[in-house]
C-alpha cells in the first residue's frame, strides 16, 4: 500500500483497514529526528515503533544491522496491526538459481545467499510476560503484527528470537539464527502463521509451541538445533510442507499436544525424526486424509513412547526405523502417496441414482422445498440469494411445489443438506471427473438412521458420493442443524477437492476456532469460492469472521451447492459480493483445473504475478495483450529505469482495452524504461495487440539478464528458419534456462503466434524458478536443453499404472531369514475369515484378502511380522529363489525375513507417483497396501484402467552372492506384441532416467517372457530396482 492505494508490492492483509501510516528506517543514513519518509528515514526501528498510533502501520527497513550499537532498545515490541518489512529487493544478476532452491543441503542454501543484503536484527532484552515471567527476547509480536524478510538473532544466554503470546500474528520469509534458546516461542492462546522461514543453529529449538497455542508452520526449514520443533502442553499447530532436517531430533511432542502434520520432510536427524512422549497424540493422517510425511535417514524415524498405539496413514516410513506401538494403515482416498486403481481411474460411464428420490416433507418446522424450475418464491424476492436459488432449482431436477415458501434464512438440517446434495450432484453421474464414483462404496447406513427415515435413500446416496460425513461415533444426527464448517468439509470431500495451504485463512480473525484437521479443507473451499457470507458489513456477523460453528441457512446452502456446480462447469458463475473472494495469490479457477498448464497457472497466481478475470475465470487459452503482459513484467521484475521514458502515440488510458486502471500506462512506461519491452517503428506500442511468443520470451530473457549460450539448441525446432536471426541468441538463452514451454508439439516453437494466458503463466513460472522464487515443476512440455531428441508430441494427460510387485502373504524376494518358532500352516481350503483384513471396495481390489493376516501385523514393534515369499522358481525367471507374483499361492515359512521385496517396492512406487503427479500425469496402483493379487487379477485391472503405460516395480536377489548389485529393466520378448516397440522405448527411457538420478550399478535393459509383460494390453516395463541380497543395494533399499 502507498498513500492508501493498493500497489504491486502489497503486504499480506492482516486486517481490512486501508488507513495506515508508512515509515522508513535506515540504520546507516537515517536519523530519528527525520520524518520517517523514504527520502528522510529514521535511524532506529525502536523510534519507528514508538511512532505507531492506534491505526495500521507499515515499517520498511533498509538493509543493515539493527542492534544496541545502532541505538536499538530490546525487546522490540511490534504494536497491533503493524507490519515490519525488510525493504530489500533482489539485486540484478544476483538471483539464486533453481538448483539452489531445491537442494536438500540447507546449509548450502544459506551460505549461497550470505553475500546478499539483509536486514539483520541482533540483540535481546528483558521481557516480562504473563506466562513465564521474565525472559530475554529480541522481538515481541502483538495482535496481528507481521514480520517479513528479516534476519533475527538473539545470541544472549537463553535468548528467544521472536515471542508470540495470546495473539494472531504472521512471520514470513524470515531467517531466525543462532539464538541462545529457541528461534520462535509461541504460547498462551497464540495463533501465528509462520511461512517460508529458515530457523538454524538455535541452541534449544527452532520453534516451540506451549500452553494452548495453535497456528501454522508452512514451507519452513528447521535445522542445526537440538530440536527442530518442540510442542508441549495442549498446543496443536498445523504443520504443512516443512523440512525438519539435520537436528538432534526433528519434532518432539509431550504433554497432551495434538499437532497435525502433512507433507513434511523429516530427515537426517541424529536421534529421532518424530518423538512422542506422555499423552501427546499427533495426527499423521486419516483414512480420508493421508499424512504424506516423508521420514528418511533419521536415527529412529518414529518413536512412540506413549502407551497408546499411534496411527500413521499415507506416510513414507521405513519398517526398520520405528519404535513403539505404531499402526501403519492404508488410506482410502487418492493422494500423492496412496492412489488405488479404481478410485483414481478416469470416470468413463454415466450412472443414474440407484434409488429414486421422492420429495417428502420431513418432520421439521421448516418444510423441505426446492422447485424444479426457475420460480421466484414469494419470500426470496429481493433476497441476496435470489439469483442463486432460482438458477439452482432451474438447473437441477429437484421436484417440489413452487407455490410454497422457501424460508431462505432458516437453518438447514444435516438430512436436508444431504438430500439437496444428492439431488444436485447425483444426476451428473460420473461424467464429471471431480465427483467420485458411487459404485462399490460402502452402503452401510449410519447407526442412527433407521430404514424408514424420510431421507434414508438420499442420505445413503450422499454418503456414497462423499457429501454426508459421520461424527466420530459413526452417527449422522440428521435432525441437527448443519454448521458452516460441516458444510465446507462435506462439499470439499464430495467434490474431490484437495486440501491446500491455509494462507487464505488470514482473512479470518476467528481462524483459531477452525479445527486443525479442517484447515486445508477450509482453505480449499475459499480458494474455489465455495464459502458464502450472508451478511455484508454486519456488526453481528462481520466479514472478517468465518463463524465455523454457526448454523448454515437454507439460502447459504443453496449458494454453496450452486458454486459446486460452477466448479464442475455445469452452470455459469453469478457475480455476488456475498461470495468470499480469495486473495489473488491463492485463487483457483474452474476453467483451469484440468488444463495442461494448471500447475504453472496456480504457481504464477500464488506469487501474485498473474491474476484471474473479474468473473472468477482465468481464460487460459485466450491471448494476452501487450498491455497486460507489461503489467505482468512489472510485477515479476519491478524494473528500474535504464533509459528515458518514450511517449507512444497510441498509449493513453482510453487506448487500453478492458482497463480503466492508470497503472496500465505506468506499466508500459516502466517496461520500456527498464528495457524489457519496446515499441514499433511507427512510434506505437500497440497495447491491445496480442503479445507473441517470441516477444514474451525476449522480454523474460532481458529481465533475467541471462548469458547467451550455444545456438545449436534452436536446431531441434522444425520451424527454426522462421526465427529472426537477431532474436536467435536470446531464444537460445531462453531454452538453456528452461523458459520455453511448448504444448502440445514440442518441435514447434511457433515464435510469431500470439501467446495464450496459459503459455505466459508457464513461461513466467519458469522465470520464477530461475529467480529462486519457486521450486521447479516436472512437466513434459518444458523444453529440456539437455535432450534435443524429446518426443515430437505428447498425449495429455498421461495415465500410468504402477504395479508394486508381490504383497500380502507373498513376500517376493527376501534378503535373509532369522530362526523363529515353528508355526502351524493354515488350512488353505477354508481361510480363517476372522483374521482377514477388509479393504474398502472403492479401492478397486477384492474385498477380503484371500489369505489370513497374522494378528498384530500393523503394530511393527521393530521387525515386520513373518509373511512368506513364494517358493516356486520357474525356468523363465532369471535367478534362483525368485518367482513372478501369482505363479502359485504363497506358502508360509517358519522364518522371518530381514528385508522383504513387498515392503521395499511399495514406498518406492509411492514416491514415483508423487513425481509423476507433479508432471500432471495420473497414477494408478494395482495395490496401494499390503495385499496379494495374482497375475490374472493384476492384468485385468490394468486392462480395465485404459491407461497408457504399465510399470511393474520389483527388487531382485541372488542368494549367497552379495557382490551382485544393480538395476535391471525388462520389456516383453514377444515380437508379435503390438506394443513391443513402445515397451522397448519405455524400458530404455526408464533405464537412462534412473541411472541419471541414482548411483546404481547398471545391469542393462533386457527382453523377457515375464507373464505380466505378456498379459499387458499396453506398453509395459518391469523394473528390478536392485538386489536385496547385494551388499550395496540392501543398504540403499533399507531407506528407499
Amino acid at each position: 500500500f502507498k498513500g492508501g492505494e493498493m500497489v504491486s508490492d502489497s503486504v499480506q492483509q492482516m486486517s481490512f483497514s486501508t488507513q495506515f501510516r508508512e515509515f522508513y528506517v535506515n540504520p546507516v543514513t537515517g536519523s530519528d529526528a527525520a520524518d520517517g519518509t523514504a527520502a528522510n528515514p529514521y535511524q532506529t526501528l525502536t523510534h519507528a515503533l514508538q511512532q505507531v498510533s492506534s491505526s495500521t502501520a507499515i515499517i520498511r527497513l533498509d538493509a543493515g544491522l539493527y542492534s544496541t550499537a545502532t541505538g536499538e532498545i530490546f525487546p522490540l515490541v511490534v504494536p497491533p496491526q503493524t507490519s515490519v518489512l525488510g525493504n530489500v529487493r533482489p539485486q540484478k544478476g544476483k538471483n539464486r538459481s533453481a538448483a539452489e532452491t531445491v537442494q536438500t543441503n540447507v546449509q548450502t542454501n544459506i551460505q549461497a545467499s550470505a553475500s546478499e543484503p539483509h536486514v539483520v536484527i541482533r540483540g535481546g532484552g528483558a521481557y516480562t510476560n504473563p506466562t513465564f515471567e521474565e525472559q530475554n527476547v529480541a522481538i515481541v509480536l502483538q495482535d496481528n503484527a507481521l514480520l517479513r524478510d528479516l534476519t533475527i538473532t538473539n545470541p544472549n544466554l537463553k535468548g528467544t528470537g521472536i515471542w508470540v503470546e495470546d495473539v494472531p500474528a504472521a512471520i514470513t520469509n524470515c531467517q531466525i539464527l543462532d539464538c541462545g534458546r529457541e528461534g520462535i516461542l509461541v504460547t498462551g492462546i497464540a495463533n501465528p502463521v509462520i511461512t517460508d522461514c529458515t530457523l538454524q543453529n538455535n541452541t534449544a529449538s527452532g520453534i516451540t509451541f506451549m500452553r494452548h497455542a495453535r497456528g501454522e508452520i508452512r514451507r519452513s526449514v528447521c535445522t542445526g538445533s537440538r530440536f527442530g520443533v518442540v510442542i508441549g502442553d495442549e498446543a496443536s499447530p498445523f504443520m504443512l510442507d516443512n523440512q525438519f532436517v539435520g537436528n538432534r531430533s526433528g519434532v518432539v511432542l509431550s504433554g497432551v499436544a495434538r499437532p497435525v502434520l502433512r507433507n513434511n520432510h523429516i530427515a537426517e536427524n541424529q536421534e529421532d525424526g518424530l518423538a512422542i512422549f506422555q499423552q501427546a497424540e499427533p495426527d499423521l493422517g486419516q483414512r480420508s486424509d493421508p499424512g504424506c510425511n516423508v521420514f528418511e535417514q533419521n536415527g529412529t524415524a518414529l518413536r512412540n513412547a506413549t502407551t497408546k498405539p499411534l496411527e500413521s496413514v499415507g506416510n513414507h516410513l521405513s519398517f526398520l526405523g520405528l519404535q513403539g506401538a505404531i499402526e501403519l494403515l492404508p488410506s482410502q482416498v487418492s493422494s500423492p502417496l496412496n492412489r488405488s486403481l479404481k478410485s483414481a481411474a478416469p470416470i468413463r460411464k454415466r450412472h443414474s441414482l440407484t434409488t429414486k428420490l421422492h420429495p417428502v416433507t420431513p418432520p421439521f418446522a421448516v418444510p423441505f422445498v426446492l422447485a424444479s424450475h426457475s420460480s421466484a418464491f414469494a419470500d426470496i424476492q429481493d433476497h441476496w440469494a435470489d439469483a442463486f436459488i432460482s438458477a439452482l432449482v432451474a438447473h437441477t431436477s429437484i421436484e417440489a411445489a413452487s407455490t410454497e415458501p422457501f424460508f431462505p434464512d432458516a437453518p438447514i438440517s444435516r438430512a436436508q443438506f444431504a438430500v439437496w446434495a444428492a439431488q444436485v450432484f447425483a444426476p451428473l453421474g460420473n461424467n464429471t471427473s471431480p465427483l467420485r464414483s458411487t459404485q462399490g462404496l460402502s452402503d452401510i447406513p449410519f447407526s442412527d438412521i433407521p430404514s424408514d427415515h424420510w431421507a434414508v435413500d438420499a442420505i445413503a446416496q450422499a454418503k456414497r458420493m462423499g457429501f454426508a460425513i459421520a461424527f466420530a461415533d459413526q452417527t449422522f444426527r440428521p435432525e441437527e442443524p448443519l454448521t458452516r464448517i460441516q458444510a465446507i468439509l462435506a462439499l470439499v470431500k464430495g467434490l474431490g477437492l484437495k486440501g491446500t495451504n491455509p494462507d487464505r485463512l488470514v482473512l479470518y480473525r476467528d481462524r483459531v476456532q477452525i479445527p486443525s484437521y479442517a484447515l486445508p479443507a477450509v482453505a480449499a473451499a475459499i480458494q474455489n469460492r465455495l464459502v458464502v457470507h450472508a451478511a455484508l458489513n454486519s456488526a453481528s456477523m462481520p466479514h472478517d469472521r468465518l463463524f465455523p460453528f454457526v448454523s448454515l441457512t437454507r439460502a447459504e446452502a443453496a449458494v454453496m451447492l450452486y458454486q459446486g456446480l460452477v466448479l464442475l462447469k455445469q452452470v455459469q458463475p453469478i457475480a455476488s459480493p456475498h461470495l468470499v473472494q480469495p486473495p489473488e495469490w491463492v485463487v483457483a479457477f474452474p476453467d483451469s483445473n484440468d488444463h495442461w498448464a494448471t500447475h504453472f497457472i496456480q504457481g504464477a497466481v500464488n506469487q501474485g504475478i498473474l491474476s484471474g478475470l473479474p468473473n472468477g475465470l482465468f481464460a487460459p487459452d485466450r491471448p494476452m495483450t501487450r498491455a497486460e503482459f507489461a503489467a505482468v513484467l512489472v510485477r515479476l521484475f519491478e524494473p528500474e529505469a535504464e533509459r528515458p521514458a518514450k511517449p507512444f502515440n497510441d498509449v493513453a488510458e482510453s487506448d487500453i482495452a478492458e482497463s480503466d486502471l492508470p497503472e496500465a500506462k505506468k506499466a508500459i512506461d516502466r517496461v520500456y524504461q527498464g528495457k524489457l519491452m519496446g515499441g514499433f517503428a511507427d512510434g506505437t506500442f500497440r497495447p491491445n495487440q496480442p503479445i507473441t511468443r517470441i516477444q514474451a520470451l525476449l522480454s523474460l530473457v532481458s529481465g533475467l539478464k541471462c548469458p547467451t549460450t550455444n545456438l545449436e539448441l534452436l536446431e531441434r525446432f522444425a520451424d527454426y528458419e522462421t526465427i529472426p536471426t537477431s532474436a536467435r541468441p536470446a531464444l537460445t538463452t531462453a531454452i538453456a534456462h528452461w523458459l520455453v514451454v511448448n504444448y502440445p508439439r514440442l518441435t514447434q516453437l511457433q515464435p510469431h503466434r500470439p501467446a495464450t494466458r496459459a503459455e505466459i503463466a508457464a513461461m513466467v513460472y519458469q522465470a520464477l524458478v530461475q529467480m529462486g522464487r519457486s521450486v521447479p515443476l516436472s512437466s513434459p512440455y518444458i523444453i529440456d536443453p539437455r535432450y534435443p531428441d524429446q518426443p515430437k508430441r505428447l498425449k495429455a494427460p498421461i495415465l500410468v499404472v504402477l504395479d508394486p510387485g508381490h504383497g500380502g502373504l507373498d513376500f517376493g524376494m527376501v534378503s535373509a531369514t532369522r530362526p523363529q518358532p515353528a508355526r502351524s500352516q493354515p488350512d488353505r481350503s477354508q481361510p480363517d475369515r476372522s483374521q482377514m483384513r477388509e479393504f474398502p471396495p472403492e479401492m478397486g481390489l477384492p474385498g477380503p484378502s484371500p489369505f489370513p493376516m497374522p494378528p498384530g501385523q500393523a503394530q511393527i514393534p521393530g521387525q515386520p511380522p513373518a509373511m512368506p515369499p513364494s517358493g516356486f522358481s520357474p525356468s523363465e525367471f532369471p535367478f534362483p529363489g525368485l518367482a513372478p507374483l501369482g505363479s502359485m499361492p504363497p506358502i508360509p515359512l517358519t522364518q522371518e525375513p530381514a528385508l522383504r521385496e513387498k515392503d521395499v517396492v511399495l514406498p518406492i512406487a509411492q514416491q514415483i507417483s508423487q513425481h509423476l503427479a507433479m508432471a500432471g500425469i495420473q497414477v494408478l496402483f494395482t495395490r496401494s497396501d499390503d495385499r496379494y493379487l495374482d497375475l490374472a487379477a493384476r492384468a485385468n485391472l490394468v486392462h480395465q484402467s485404459n491407461a497408457d503405460l504399465l510399470i511393474s516395480i520389483h527388487a531382485n536377489g541372488a542368494p549367497n552372492q552379495p557382490e551382485i548389485n544393480g538395476l535391471e529393466i525388462y520389456y516383453s520378448s514377444d515380437t508379435t506384441d503390438p506394443n513391443a516397440a513402445e515397451s522397448s522405448q519405455l524400458a530404455h527411457t526408464l533405464h537412462r532416467t534412473i541411472l541419471e538420478s541414482l548411483d546404481l550399478s547398471d545391469r542393462g535393459v533386457r527382453s523377457s517372457n515375464f507373464q505380466l509383460l505378456r498379459l499387458s494390453s499396453i506398453p509395459a516395463a518391469h523394473i528390478e530396482i536392485g538386489y536385496l541380497t547385494g551388499k550395496t543395494d540392501a543398504h540403499n533399499l533399507t531407506n528407499p
